[in-house]
């Protein structure tokens, strides 16, 4: 089972172990798809810098949304203090100031949500991603 609850350290560790990998395998023109909790500005921030190719996704949910969704009873635990460091409620979730695609799911269902138009993101980020793929692999530096 894998942990509800980690402290801010680990996730900032675990994403940018996950990070580093991408960046690699980027750097070996692999095209690299992620998902990940990320809440902290700081850690989108990291993997912004280290990935070339990075677009940053933002499913935007307003937390009492997420709560009415929550079929498992997660935030309810969270809420009364059974779960520590609970993304949302016990510990913060900054939303991303520069994602290159939002996600608005306030109003619709996941899967509606998920069939939305890429061609309504303002950064072109579908095309983005298509056209640097075709570039290939980046050049290693040269010590």
């Amino acid at each position: 089972m894998v942990p509800v609850s980690c402290t801010r350290s680990v996730t900032i560790l675990c994403l940018g172990t996950c990070a580093l990998l991408a960046s690699r395998l980027e750097n070996r023109g692999v095209c690299v798809v992620a998902s990940f909790l990320s809440p902290y500005r700081e850690s989108r921030d990291f993997v912004r810098d280290l990935c070339q190719n990075f677009i940053e996704v933002h499913v935007a949910t307003p937390l009492e949304v997420c709560e009415s969704r929550d079929r498992k009873g997660l935030y309810a635990k969270a809420r009364k203090g059974v779960i520590p460091e609970f993304t949302g409620i016990s510990d913060p979730y900054e939303v991303p100031e520069r994602a290159e695609l939002r996600i608005d799911t306030a109003n619709c269902t996941p899967m509606e949500a998920a069939l939305q138009p890429a061609s309504e993101s303002p950064s072109g980020a579908p095309e983005t991603i298509i056209n640097n793929a075709r570039k290939g692999p980046r050049k290693s530096p040269t010590v």
